[in-house]
């Protein structure tokens, strides 16, 4: 039993000296060898603990507020996932954390999308007018990027439509991650190809 099960607090821990005397609390005797780190973790009632640790019955390693320590486990009860979000993260918290991440997801892919562009007009198209590399070597160069570009266009396309809902938004990425799986393959095949032409006309 690890971090993937977690503990709603039924007693406070806070210090020894102040526990009620209902609630018999026995000294610490952790041995070097055995308790490496011997920091006892101090919650409250109602506090959410990650396990890390259980070896023994009547102490188990925890981590609250990015603090790791040991605590009785009598003070704690198991709790589902399911009950995570009335005991730690509000139903509110969790709609504009989904909300902040597809923005983020959706900043990232046009920023992408605009890249992949430039890099075409400002130094590809430019460069094969040039003529500096000879057209078996440009077209080398070119590899598939403008397939990449339009692919990755359409996805934005995709996820930016007035019908689409957030919470459906993993549909879109599984729609075209065939696609730009077997694009960015055939583009990561030709890299070193394209190093070694780099290299060659410097």
């Amino acid at each position: 039993m690890n971090g993937n099960y977690q503990f709603l607090v039924e007693n406070d821990f806070l210090e020894q000296k102040t526990l009620k005397n209902r609630f018999a609390m026995p000294s610490l005797t952790f041995k070097d060898e055995k308790h490496p780190c011997c920091a006892q973790l101090c919650f409250k009632r109602g506090d959410v603990i990650t396990l890390t640790q259980n070896p023994d019955e009547g102490w188990w390693e925890g981590t609250l507020n990015e603090k790791t320590g040991w605590f009785p486990s009598g003070y704690v009860e198991i709790i589902e996932c399911k009950n995570l979000r009335d005991t730690n993260i509000s139903e509110c918290d969790k709609n504009e954390y989904q909300r902040e991440t597809v923005e983020n997801l959706l900043k990232f892919e046009e920023s992408h999308v605009v890249e992949l562009q430039e890099l075409i007009d400002r130094y590809l198209l430019p460069l094969e007018s040039r003529q500096i590399l000879n057209p078996g070597d440009y077209r080398q160069l070119m590899s598939n990027i403008v397939d990449i570009l339009q692919h990755h266009s359409n996805l934005l396309k995709s996820l930016t439509l007035p019908n689409t809902d957030q919470k459906k938004i993993g549909g879109a990425f599984l729609k075209f991650a065939p696609i730009l799986k077997n694009v960015l393959n055939i583009y990561c095949e030709n890299h070193p190809f394209v190093v070694k032409i780099l290299t060659n006309n410097k």
